[in-house]
């Protein structure tokens, strides 16, 4: 109800003059006064509580109080405006208080769901986000393990109904595979090394003090004769096991295979001054190892294989080699070329044995403790105007240690 008292206490302006919110029926024209209007709340309006909490209403002025009648209570707000005559004018509104307990009701109400339904949110926000983090939790345990080129332990990643994660677990497990695919032409101990140490500018050619180890079955050529095409394969692959085994241990990079026979050198990618030492422990493990693998063979009736190994260490130029998208991390020059040179002469000064090794002088000479050895003499290479001092190296001696190693400067 809206209404304006004007000169000291007469009702002018009264919103609710046909029925009161309190039920009475008043047949009084306007102007009249406060008293004799009928309206019991009007007629309480100075006697009721002011409500002093409402602080902001009293700053401008606004007195708000609670008004009781027989029936009913009532909120009012009134404000005193002077200046229309001489007495001030009143102006002012009152409501039921129910109403105003059923607005807190509501508002508590709205307030009760609006927390329920944070709360709710809250929960399937901490939901969605452990849904989504499982699979990123796995997605980065599996990054590690490509890091680490441990790809033989990577776990393909489940399908996901979020489509961003799944189109990542889809592109992750098809770059997998394509590593493990690739992986397959690149040797592992290399695509380690190059990453380690900055692959690009790691792989650029470049001259560098090497030990090269040139490998070859003795007869091979003969003994595949009686062999099917993939029985020849699976006896290469048996063997090539062993030989990459025994490169690797040693901190060797297998180069390629050709034909029945291997390329290795060490010295590079990481730069070592034991890489003689190193490429003649492998030539020896190798010589173990075939030495199980041929008792093991004559147990079952068949022959013994028989090898041939060369060693030289020399300037070589090493990294990418090649045109366009096909490169190759290899060696090259006169250091290889003697390597294999060394390794054909074993069928001269090797003759019969099972495991020959030849070294060049070069090597033997950063191997100051190297017990195993026997000058072969001097021999006239294919391809090389100088003769060439070679040593033959016990296949089967105790292993040098390999603090005894001479830098190259020593050896030189």
């Amino acid at each position: 109800t809206t209404f304006i008292i004007a000169n000291g206490d007469d009702v002018v302006v009264h919103s609710d003059m046909k029925v009161f919110q309190t039920g009475e029926v008043t047949d009084k024209t306007l102007p009249v006064a406060r008293s004799g209007l009928g309206d019991p709340v009007l007629a309480a309006m100075n006697t009721g509580d002011r409500l002093e909490s409402f602080q902001k209403a009293a700053e401008l002025g606004i007195e708000v109080s609670r008004i009781e009648t027989a029936d009913d209570e009532f909120i009012m707000m009134r404000v005193v405006i002077p200046g229309y005559s001489d007495e001030p004018w009143i102006i002012g509104q009152y409501f039921r208080g129910v109403t105003i307990s059923r607005e807190v009701r509501r508002l508590t109400g709205s307030a009760a769901v609006g927390i329920g339904a944070l709360i709710i949110a809250v929960l399937i926000a901490i939901w969605m986000g452990r849904r989504v983090a499982r699979p990123l939790k796995a997605l980065a345990k599996q990054s590690e393990r490509v890091g680490s080129l441990a790809l033989d332990e990577v776990e393909p990643l489940p399908r996901s109904r979020v489509q961003e994660l799944d189109q990542v677990a889809v592109a992750f497990n098809s770059m997998v595979d394509g590593l493990k695919a690739m992986n397959t032409y690149v040797p592992r101990s290399l695509f380690a090394k190059l990453m380690r140490l900055g692959g690009k500018d790691a792989a650029g050619a470049r001259e560098a003090e090497l030990t090269i180890l040139f490998t070859d079955i003795v007869g091979f050529t003969a003994l595949s004769e009686h062999m099917s095409a993939r029985e020849t394969a699976s006896y290469l692959n048996d063997h090539f096991a062993i030989l990459v085994e025994a490169v690797e241990s040693e901190g060797g990079t297998v180069d390629k295979f050709i034909g029945d026979g291997m390329l290795a050198f060490w010295g590079a990618p990481d730069a070592r001054a034991d890489h003689a030492a190193a490429a003649v422990r492998t030539a020896r493990n190798i010589a173990a190892a075939l030495q199980k693998v041929n008792d093991q063979a004559e147990e079952c009736g068949q022959n013994r294989l028989c090898m041939r190994i060369g060693i030289h260490t020399g300037t070589a130029v090493v990294g990418n080699v090649g045109a366009l998208d096909r490169w190759n991390y290899t060696v090259v020059g006169d250091t290889v070329n003697v390597t294999e040179r060394l390794q054909t002469l074993g069928r001269e000064v090797g003759d019969g044995d099972e495991v020959v090794i030849l070294a060049s002088a070069e090597t033997v000479a950063r191997l100051p403790a190297e017990p195993g050895k026997d000058r072969a003499g001097e021999f006239s290479l294919r391809g090389r105007s100088t003769s060439l001092e070679v040593w033959k190296l016990d296949p089967f001696c105790a292993v040098p240690d390999a603090s005894a190693v001479l830098s190259p400067t020593a050896a030189e």
